[in-house]
């Protein structure tokens, strides 16, 4: 009986040595990630999904070019901004202009390349009015989502391309051991 608790002794700290290592790279590329603006851009050529046009009320979307079974991982993307998710302020209005400046910050400090592929997406209170100019917060309020228990909210340029539907195929959550946000499907999709 000793050498069974000796076994499980070992493979504990087998599993907690991997899960240190994954942690301290984690760790790693989160500050080589944030040394400085990186170039993201959304994902346009992928095995697995490709971006296309769904028309003028859609914007662009995903459609799987591969068969996907139901639990199948599809894409794990990095956010391309983070926005704490609540600002302290006085008033509704100051706590709005908190928060479009925290955005205004984030997207001045990205790359170009990462801005442009940012302002093609889609700022449903801007697109389509006359006059109306789209804007980094217009685009972040109407792309980003809560990630998970986190104090933030992120967007993700790839993600942001999947169209809503009220039976979706698919299911995101976020990982903060990752820094990343995962999506799997939730039943079996077919190509197209």
């Amino acid at each position: 009986s000793g050498s069974d608790d000796d076994d499980d002794s070992n493979h504990n700290n087998a599993d907690a040595a991997a899960v240190m290592a994954n942690l301290e790279e984690a760790h790693r590329l989160k500050e080589k990630s944030n040394a400085g603006p990186i170039s993201m851009t959304h994902i346009t050529n992928n095995d697995s999904f490709e971006v296309f046009d769904a028309g003028p009320l859609s914007g662009k979307g995903l459609r799987a070019t591969i068969a996907y079974k139901c639990g199948d991982e599809i894409l794990r993307e990095s956010a391309a901004m983070r926005i704490p998710n609540q600002q302290s302020a006085s008033s509704l209005e100051a706590a709005e202009a908190l928060h479009q400046n925290a955005i205004q910050r984030a997207y001045n400090s990205m790359h170009p390349t990462t801005q442009a592929s940012f302002m093609e997406l889609s700022s449903c209170n801007e697109d389509g009015l006359d006059g109306a100019i789209r804007t980094p917060w217009g685009v972040y309020d109407t792309n980003s989502f809560r990630l998970g228990n986190d104090a933030c909210g992120g967007l993700f340029l790839t993600i942001a391309r999947m169209n809503h539907s009220c039976r979706p195929n698919v299911n995101h959550f976020w990982r903060t051991d990752l820094e990343q946000t995962l999506v799997f499907a939730t039943r079996d999709i077919q190509i197209g």
